[in-house]
């Protein structure tokens, strides 16, 4: 019996034990069971976080995803298909949120990312708390709206948000990568059409597998050459330019952060930005959309504190490199202080050498060189 037990405990998670205490934030993770170097880095990631939680006094929820198997297999709407196991992110910010329902905010942190400890005396507040309360979802400026590092704020407002992400999961509309990220795109852009309801594919974007095995179509309806969603997103902001009021005149309103209804709030007036940003979508990825993307927020870096997540920052802890991550440069280099908090897929800094990619396409975000092995610094 004990054995039959032990299969069953595998395979569901347990009922979440509930947290009468209030906390500040929780920080949430959570990794696939592996074995080997994988497996080893796993648990130093995880201890990064952990570490960085016991020193704010923050809660840490740590998961299996394996354990979410059930879950995924009973999320789906997919003809008993199962959603991919990138989703159960949500699934752990879920549980994290309920376990916790007084806590001010949950913060994600993805498996393969870890604390800067140059930071580590850093509170995430600061990052959090600039934004209006209107705001359920917090992310830091990176390309696609990467919720490698994603806040949702507590309560039962953020739950009814997650819940809403999940929704958008269990549907099938997104299928392909980023997976969790595409739902949360797709979230975000039906916030930006007004959240009709009958609209399921606002601004064009369609992040559902091909039967090539591409991502979506084109709006003339041709099959999508697109590995990824990503692209798709920002043809999709694209189309939605004439919603941001900020492309479309000589200057912006902004919220005044009270989190009143849209009729009843101030609204203060300023100059547009000096860059002209190649793409027209890095508006929305470098913050400069908010007073348009509510109840998203991006929380960018200033003079009290460096950016929240950086890209596969691989040269030192203080500085925020462009490359070979992607990342955007400081939009104010000579006030913005420099530097991140959270490293994603920067594990140069301490490992002898990366990881093996999931991609040998120097085009792609996660290129590493497939010449390189995964061990460990003496």
């Amino acid at each position: 019996s004990s054995s039959s037990s032990s299969s069953s405990s595998s395979t569901r998670p347990p009922p979440p034990v509930v947290v009468s205490s209030s906390v500040e934030v929780v920080i949430v993770s959570g990794v696939n069971v592996r074995s080997g170097p994988n497996g080893e880095a796993d648990v130093d990631l995880a201890l990064s976080k952990r570490a960085y939680a016991k020193r704010r006094g923050y809660a840490f929820a740590f998961y299996v995803a394996d354990t979410f198997n059930e879950a995924l297999l009973a999320n789906s709407a997919q003809g008993g298909k199962a959603l991919p196991w990138e989703f159960a992110k949500i699934l752990m910010i879920a549980d994290a949120g309920h376990r916790y329902p007084k806590a001010r905010w949950i913060c994600w942190i993805d498996a393969d990312a870890w604390v800067n400890p140059r930071f580590a005396a850093l509170p995430l507040t600061l990052w959090l708390d600039d934004a209006p309360r209107d705001r359920l979802a917090i992310l830091s400026n990176f390309r696609g709206l990467n919720t490698g590092v994603v806040a949702l704020r507590g309560g039962p407002r953020g739950r009814a948000f997650v819940a809403a992400w999940l929704a958008v999961a269990r549907s099938g509309l997104a299928q392909c990568h980023p997976h969790d990220q595409a739902a949360f795109q797709m979230l975000q852009l039906w916030h930006l059409n007004g959240s009709h309801p009958e609209e399921r594919f606002p601004f064009g974007f369609d992040c559902r597998k091909t039967p090539k095995g591409n991502c979506g179509t084109h709006p003339n309806g041709e099959p999508s050459k697109h590995w990824s969603c990503i692209p798709l997103w920002l043809n999709a902001i694209k189309r939605a330019r004439p919603a941001f009021s900020h492309l479309n005149r000589h200057h912006q309103d902004i919220d005044d952060g009270q989190g009143l209804p849209d009729n009843d709030r101030p609204r203060v007036r300023r100059p547009l930005p000096k860059q002209r940003y190649p793409d027209v979508a890095d508006v929305v990825d470098r913050g400069d959309a908010n007073p348009e993307i509510a109840p998203f927020y991006v929380a960018t870096e200033n003079a009290e504190r460096p950016r929240l997540q950086c890209f596969r920052c691989v040269k030192g802890l203080d500085v925020l490199e462009q490359y070979p991550g992607k990342n955007f440069p400081r939009k104010n280099p000579t006030t913005d202080r420099d530097g991140w908090l959270v490293d994603h897929k920067g594990q140069h800094l301490f490992y002898r050498q990366a990881f093996r990619s999931q991609s040998d396409d120097p085009e792609r975000p996660c290129f590493v060189s497939n010449k390189t092995v995964t061990h460990f610094k003496p």
